[in-house]
């Protein structure tokens, strides 16, 4: 079409050199000579432009940002970027905005939303598939450092070892690896501490007409402790993932419920027992931590409990090498606990005054514990809060235990 009508304009004679060329050039030749406007027909009409079938959904996603976009707590901001408290994931995400819309809505696929997103780094090949319709950027802080140890190759070898004989006999045999997660720091009444180390958001519950603001203190008199388990599901072949199961978790106050090994045994009778099909076989999988040591003798004890109580004919117990916890395949999920735990402070119920006086003359754990029962009653809400929070999260595709 242009170059025919650069011909007209210019009186250029060049004749096309193709066929193709010669016939398309004949039919605009004959538009041309009849001036019927008619015979033209703008196929652009027929574009539909932009689809609009996500779009009641985005509008979803757009409203529940901007109802959250003040409820992070960030004293440290030094540039135009503002930590917000939306959901902890993609998948979550969705979730919370399918609650608001009407049932027949249709739902993106969590890769097409996150595509909506801001890029994490503009300067990468992947930045050209970033739409940007939502001024947000999805990252994961992550922090890893890895020792070495000259008993790390005995350690690997007995894993390997461990993993032949559970295929072996994988219709017989439950494996579990355990760990307890980081101490969460739990704040005094009307004092929320952030569950996250310093520098990171933190999501309040305070009136609305109040500063969002949560302390970061690196010392706390309260804790809870996360303790989490992975059942694994033993893979065909040996060299297959020894990293799916299920995740369960349970969280005890730091000070009146602390790690122990019978308190881990209960904890593993009571996640064993209600299993349907109970196997002869035990193997476990542990960092070798105070609570987790072979050597000691309350950690042999607390095995023979479970070897006794859980009716098994064969209990296996091994460790990693000292500063070599990142290959208990527990340690994995932590990361998918941690979502949990991002933009969140927990402060214990206020006691009465006696209690409270009583409280604030404690200078150590000890004294702590003699108020241990009304304690326990202000901590419940954090622990019940937590459990509520972990229960959101998924591994594996299944959703966590507590």
């Amino acid at each position: 079409m242009l170059h025919e009508m650069y011909q007209e304009l210019t009186g250029d004679c060049i004749s096309a050199s193709q066929r193709v060329s010669k016939s398309v050039r004949t039919r605009l030749r004959f538009l041309l000579d009849s001036e019927d406007p008619d015979l033209a027909v703008d196929l652009r009409q027929f574009n539909s432009g932009p689809q609009t079938k996500y779009d009641s959904f985005f509008e979803g996603v757009q409203s529940y940002i901007n109802e959250n976009s003040l409820e992070a707590a960030q004293e440290r901001r030094h540039n135009s970027i503002s930590r917000m408290a939306l959901a902890i994931s993609v998948p979550d995400l969705i979730r919370q905005v399918e609650k608001t819309l009407p049932p027949e809505t249709p739902i993106p696929s969590e890769s097409y939303v996150r595509l909506q997103f801001w890029p994490k780094n503009k300067h990468f090949q992947s930045a050209l598939h970033y739409t940007g319709k939502f001024h947000i950027k999805y990252m994961v802080q992550t922090r890893q450092i890895r020792l070495s140890l000259v008993d790390a190759h005995y350690a690997a070898a007995t894993y390997r070892y461990l993993k032949e004989f559970c295929v072996k006999f994988r219709d017989f045999c439950t494996v579990l690896c355990i760990d307890d997660k980081v101490q969460v720091k739990l704040g005094e009444s009307g004092f929320p501490i952030a569950c996250t180390d310093r520098g990171r958001a933190a999501v309040v519950h305070v009136p609305s007409q109040e500063q969002h603001s949560a302390g970061d203190h690196d010392f706390s008199a309260f804790k809870l402790t996360p303790s989490a388990t992975l059942c694994v599901d033993i893979p065909e072949k040996v060299d297959g993932s020894f990293y799916r199961g299920q995740l369960s978790v349970c969280v005890k106050d730091a000070i009146f419920q602390h790690s122990s090994p019978l308190r881990h045994a209960v904890e593993m009778y009571r996640l064993l027992v209600n299993d349907s099909a109970e196997k002869p076989i035990l193997a476990i999988k542990s960092d070798g931590g105070p609570d987790h040591r072979l050597t000691y003798l309350s950690v042999k004890v607390s095995l023979i409990a479970r070897f006794v109580t859980l009716d098994l004919t064969c209990l296996i117990a091994i460790r990693t090498a000292s500063h070599q916890s990142y290959r208990n395949p527990v340690v994995r999920c932590m990361s998918t606990l941690n979502l949990g735990l991002q933009f969140i402070s927990l402060m214990r119920d206020k006691l009465d005054e006696k209690s409270e006086q009583l409280l604030s003359k404690t200078n150590s754990m000890s004294d702590i514990r003699k108020c241990a029962e009304k304690i326990l009653q202000s901590t419940k809400p954090c622990v019940d809060l937590l459990n509520e929070v972990f229960q959101w999260l998924e591994y594996t595709e299944r959703p966590v235990k507590t």
